[in-house]
């Protein structure tokens, strides 16, 4: 998991990157709110520890433009400081917690790894909305439209808005695949000469980039350019076509993405339902074995003749039952953690 940690302080920084790296945590130092901000909407990390005091602004003003990026909203932040009155200040920024700079390293670590435990909680509460709601959160059809000439996007832009369409424009490569991962889009249409490659290079990318949605691809080019596409399982999108005959084949293809999307949608309901089913069986089980344990417990206790060696059996066997339930609730958790450190179960402990 990513940490970002901010302080002016060169000592600070390498005493506790050193010590959340020994704790398995990947820590993306900066020594200022700027270069703070750039770090984090690279890198895009999960956890911010920030200093309160920098030279080129305070700690609650760098939480605060974090949480206003789309980029850098979801990380989660704690001040770190040892001026305890600044704990308003942060806390009205977005931050979650002060680390006080006189806690001990144990006491931090504990901290950060608290803050790790939110995040999971986040991601598992994404990952189940998902899983039941349809893949596009609101009603708008998103096109992510790449083209360098300035006059074209905006031409595209009127003409496909008019028509309800959300347009995302980009004028090169390196934008269009930040702007994908941001807004998810279902549809691109990338022009074929870009600045810094090609539309089919570009496609190629946002079919394998993380968090962009895998969108349906068109190639944006003339018919006589149109040749050099061949065996690239592109389609294309010609420039010498009417704007009419433009907005009914994107119709037509959006009609096709949202029934796709509705069957995904169908097909999620059923694995939930059987998921569902199958965990309940996984859990009753041993549920009901300790139910019954804990009832001839109680009757061995109420026997005149009762010996403490008498439970030694019908412990084990509820020590048993709760390992089985506490390894199927931390197989479930497993699917939120992106790194092999499973938080265990607090309430199914192993005996």
């Amino acid at each position: 998991m990513k940490v970002l940690l901010v302080d002016d302080s060169a000592t600070v920084l390498s005493v506790y990157t050193d010590l959340l790296q020994k704790h398995g945590y990947e820590v993306l130092p900066a020594s200022t709110a700027s270069e703070a901000l750039e770090i984090a909407k690279e890198h895009q990390p999960e956890i911010g520890i920030i200093d309160y005091a920098m030279p080129d602004g305070n700690g609650d003003e760098l939480i605060h433009k974090l949480h206003q990026n789309p980029r850098t909203q979801g990380v989660v932040c704690a001040m770190h400081s040892q001026h305890p009155e600044v704990v308003d200040q942060a806390l009205a920024a977005g931050a979650i917690e002060l680390i006080s700079k006189d806690d001990t390293f144990e006491r931090f670590i504990l901290r950060v790894n608290a803050m790790k435990r939110l995040v999971g909680a986040w991601v598992l509460q994404r990952e189940m909305n998902d899983l039941v709601l349809p893949s596009s959160h609101d009603d708008a059809f998103r096109i992510l439209f790449v083209d360098d000439s300035a006059t074209i996007r905006e031409v595209y832009y009127s003409l496909l808005t008019t028509h309800g369409y959300e347009v995302i424009l980009a004028e090169d490569k390196h934008s269009a695949l930040k702007l994908a991962q941001q807004t998810r889009p279902q549809l691109a249409i990338l022009d074929y000469y870009l600045p810094d490659g090609t539309g089919v290079e570009l496609a190629r990318e946002l079919r394998t980039l993380e968090g962009a949605g895998d969108p349906l691809t068109l190639i944006y080019t003339s018919r006589s350019e149109s040749k050099s596409l061949k065996g690239t399982g592109l389609d294309v999108l010609y420039k010498e076509d009417s704007d009419d005959m433009i907005v009914h084949r994107l119709d037509s293809i959006k009609r096709y993405v949202l029934a796709e999307g509705q069957m995904i949608h169908a097909s999620r309901l059923t694995a939930l339902g059987e998921m569902s089913s199958m965990i309940a069986h996984e859990i009753n089980q041993p549920m009901m074995v300790i139910s019954t344990v804990l009832d001839r417990i109680r009757r061995l206790s109420s026997k005149p003749d009762f010996l403490p060696e008498q439970l030694s059996k019908p412990l084990d066997q509820a020590a048993s039952a709760v390992i089985k339930a506490n390894e199927t609730i931390r197989h479930m958790r497993s699917y939120s953690y992106q790194d092999n450190e499973i938080p265990s179960n607090r309430w199914f402990e192993p005996l």
